[in-house]
């Protein structure tokens, strides 16, 4: 989701590893890497897509496996021509117009747009902040909709980072969750 280039900590998944649907993971050690051979599986009615991929060069490894996402450090990973985005503040979260970043093809990442639909007030910090809606013909003729493997996609406005797609909603394929970026970086805190 993030690579923070002053101190090479990264954020990524926006939600815990876990096995089934509740049972978080309990990590010692974890390796990031980039990808290759990438494979989208599409969504259908009641059953989510995938994204596969295999594992290509090591980047960076983590230890923490939070409510928001795995969390550790960057080793060898060349930011430097990489866009980087402001953080956006809670109050600057809109309804409206977004984009994704995702990589769909082994060419690399691109922005796809969607819609952020509603969001949540929230007394303490969730996984659903707000609802999304893919709206690029585009993304949707690859994918039919969110699937397994978009979790920690970044989600854009403007120039800021304003959260991360969370989850799928199964049976409409074309709508999911998104979490506030403010949140999987508190997470990340030491």
């Amino acid at each position: 989701t993030y690579i923070d280039p002053i101190n090479n900590k990264f954020g990524a998944v926006a939600h815990p590893i876990s096995l089934g649907s509740s049972r978080k993971i309990k990590i010692k050690d974890g390796y990031i890497s980039t990808t290759t051979n990438l494979n989208i599986e599409k969504s259908y009615r009641g059953s989510v897509g995938c994204i596969s991929a295999k594992p290509k060069d090591y980047i960076g490894k983590f230890t923490d496996n939070t409510d928001f996402g795995i969390k550790g450090d960057i080793v060898k990973f060349d930011t430097s021509n990489y866009e980087k985005y402001k953080v956006a503040s809670l109050n600057e979260v809109k309804t409206g117009n977004a984009q994704i970043i995702l990589q769909t093809s082994n060419e690399g990442s691109k922005k796809f747009d969607i819609e952020n639909l509603n969001i949540e007030n929230q007394k303490t910090p969730k996984s659903k902040t707000f609802k999304i809606h893919i709206t690029d013909k585009e993304l949707l003729n690859k994918t039919n909709g969110v699937i397994k493997g978009m979790s920690g996609s970044p989600i854009i406005q403007g120039d800021k980072i304003v959260g991360a797609v969370t989850h799928a909603i199964v049976g409409d394929n074309a709508k999911g969750y998104g979490i506030f970026i403010t949140t999987m970086l508190k997470e990340g805190e030491d």
